[in-house]
């Protein structure tokens, strides 16, 4: 089952149709939604929750889930990319938590809105969940 069209419509909205993920071969125009954290076969309507959806271009989307290494680190440093936990409900609420970097700052996100927030503050609740380290790999 596909995100439905107004939480779809509402999340581009929100992120001004500019792809999230700005990858390698990023076009800019966002015009799908992603998942931080990927339902995988199925998975739940729990992570269809605006938390766990950002804007992406066709291109970042389809190449987000396969990423690995030094990349792979990077969409989870940016909270593009959320490492899921035991059970849905808790990747949901990991979403809820985890900001988001976008071309303009770090936000939360918060349904369909995004709250800004410093730099500084998102860098220490990454390190404080393990999404990123200091001193290893990616990070500010």
């Amino acid at each position: 089952m596909a995100v439905s069209r107004r939480t779809k419509l509402a999340v581009l909205a929100r992120d001004n149709h500019v792809c999230v993920i700005a990858g390698l071969n990023c076009v800019g125009v966002a015009t799908v939604v992603d998942h931080r954290a990927n339902r995988g076969a199925g998975g739940s309507v729990v992570l269809d929750s605006p938390e766990n959806l950002i804007s992406a271009c066709p291109l970042c989307n389809g190449g987000k889930e396969d990423a690995d290494g030094a990349y792979r680190a990077e969409l989870v440093a940016r909270g593009i990319r959320v490492q899921k936990r035991a059970t849905n409900a808790q990747t949901a609420e990991r979403c809820t938590n985890i900001p988001v970097e976008y071309a303009d700052g770090w936000f939360r996100l918060e349904g369909f809105a995004r709250v800004p927030i410093k730099v500084l503050e998102a860098v220490e609740y990454m390190v404080l969940i393990g999404a990123i380290t200091t001193g290893k790999g990616w990070a500010y």
